[in-house]
């Protein structure tokens, strides 16, 4: 609107910019002339990043104005992530010292809180976690608590030696 709260003359470039955050604001344009009835009909525009809340400010002419917060929030799962690591010592068949905690993490690294899928282990006998430890049942044995993405264990063990590594997964996600 202009100073007198009418429409913007057709052909009025509006700029669109993040006015708070470090999220990337993507749009077909982020620069759009206004139509015939003054309005600036941006499109194809996406907010990624870190969840939060945040700002877009529309520019023209000097004149400025915010919009409202737009609260961002995390996507779906695409990752798992062992954000706490069991300890890897002790007697076979004995629940570990230190149980692991797995984070439910979407493809920007926001807990994806809503996740609600079951998470298992899998033994390797290497550091990569691509060799299966053959004489190995795997480290599942836990019963997992999920809450709010991520997932706690108590009772998780080792049920043979010789495990070097272990790996979180739920279907085709894994840490």
């Amino acid at each position: 609107l202009d100073a007198n709260n009418n429409n913007l003359a057709a052909g009025t470039s509006i700029v669109l910019t993040l006015t708070s955050g470090t999220p990337v604001l993507s749009c077909t344009s982020t620069t759009v002339a206004t139509n015939a009835s003054g309005l600036s009909p941006f499109a194809g525009c996406n907010l990624t990043g870190t969840a939060g809340t945040y700002t877009l400010t529309a520019t023209s002419g000097g004149k400025t104005a915010a919009s409202s917060n737009i609260v961002l929030g995390a996507g779906a799962a695409t990752q798992l992530v062992i954000s706490t690591n069991p300890s890897m010592s002790g007697n076979t068949d004995t629940a570990l010292a230190t149980q692991p905690v797995v984070t439910a993490k979407d493809a920007t690294n926001n807990v994806a809180t809503a996740y609600a899928g079951t998470v298992t282990f899998n033994g390797y006998s290497d550091a990569t976690c691509t060799v299966p430890n053959q004489v190995t049942s795997a480290a599942n044995s836990g019963t997992p608590t999920n809450t709010s993405g991520v997932v706690t264990f108590a009772g998780v063990k080792l049920l043979k030696t010789n495990v070097i590594s272990i790996k979180a997964t739920d279907g085709s996600l894994f840490s």
